[in-house]
């Protein structure tokens, strides 16, 4: 963090002690009509880049970092999304092309989970409460997967099918289990992230 009152200028970026403005964005924003022009393998990889060249805006605790970081690796290469859905109950069919525009919708939707808002520029208001509610939704996001990380570590054996394979703590039903009841916060936030999910075509 730079020291407060001080300036630092560079080709990239202009950093002071509250915020950094990015001069160059080509490595941070998606390309222009990506999903069309690219094959599908690489715009996951664009898109998964692009993700976790965000980690230093998310958050200057490097907790919240790492978290960050394994969130998104998991969402990526490990998260079978359509087997959440199902396991939750609010199934849907997911498209090769969806799938796409659902990473590029997902890291539009951190990128501006991370911008900020020169003072009077027009609808400086309107844009401003999009960032914050962003921001504190990628902010719970991230506070739900470190808990879930948490409850892995405590008991892997047991908590990471529950929570990562058989997505089980999510089902309709699963406050009838009294080996699930634990996981009733987690269960009702992200069955409302789905939904929001398939609101915005994202997978958050």
């Amino acid at each position: 963090m730079a020291s407060r009152g001080i300036t630092i200028t560079t080709n990239k970026a202009i950093t002071t002690s509250k915020s950094t403005l990015i001069l160059k964005h080509d490595k941070f924003l998606p390309p222009r009509n990506m999903i069309n022009e690219f094959p599908h393998d690489d715009v996951l990889r664009m898109c998964y880049r692009r993700h976790m060249r965000l980690k230093p805006f998310i958050s200057q605790r490097s907790m919240i970092q790492t978290t960050y970081v394994d969130y998104v690796r998991y969402k990526y290469k490990n998260e079978d999304y359509p087997k959440k859905c199902r396991a939750s109950g609010i199934a849907h069919k997911t498209p090769v092309q969806s799938v796409l525009q659902q990473a590029e919708l997902s890291l539009r939707f951190c990128l501006q989970a991370v911008m900020q808002v020169k003072k009077g520029v027009s609808d400086e208001r309107s844009v401003s409460n999009e960032i914050r509610l962003s921001r504190n939704m990628l902010k719970n996001i991230l506070a739900i997967e470190h808990e879930k990380a948490k409850l892995i570590a405590q008991n892997p054996r047991q908590n990471y099918p529950i929570l990562r394979e058989a997505f089980s703590y999510i089902s309709p039903t699963a406050h009838k289990s009294s080996l699930l009841l634990r996981f009733n916060a987690l269960r009702e936030f992200d069955r409302c992230l789905i939904r929001f999910n398939m609101c915005m075509g994202t997978k958050l």
